[in-house]
């Protein structure tokens, strides 16, 4: 059950990081996406943006976190 666990986690950081490096790249001005699905006034994120920059990065720092300590504690036991 255990091992369950940690391959869920592990399935849910990845795309976690994933999401991170485009909030960095949209933050820092490296893309530029519409948006999607908006329920009020939603305005393109147009050039750098520090907060959306700052967020990117914190979120690749805890996905890659997590990948990292679920693939150690998923490698066999010597």
């Amino acid at each position: 059950m255990k091992a369950l666990l940690k391959w869920a986690g592990l399935i849910t950081a990845i795309p976690v990081t994933l999401l991170g490096v485009l909030w960095a790249a949209q933050g820092f001005g490296l893309v530029e996406i519409d948006p999607i699905a908006c329920v009020g006034d939603c305005q393109p994120l147009k050039g750098p943006n520090w907060r959306w920059a700052v967020a990117g990065v914190l979120t690749v720092i805890g996905g890659m976190t997590g990948v990292l300590v679920l693939t150690r504690s998923l490698r066999p036991k010597r």
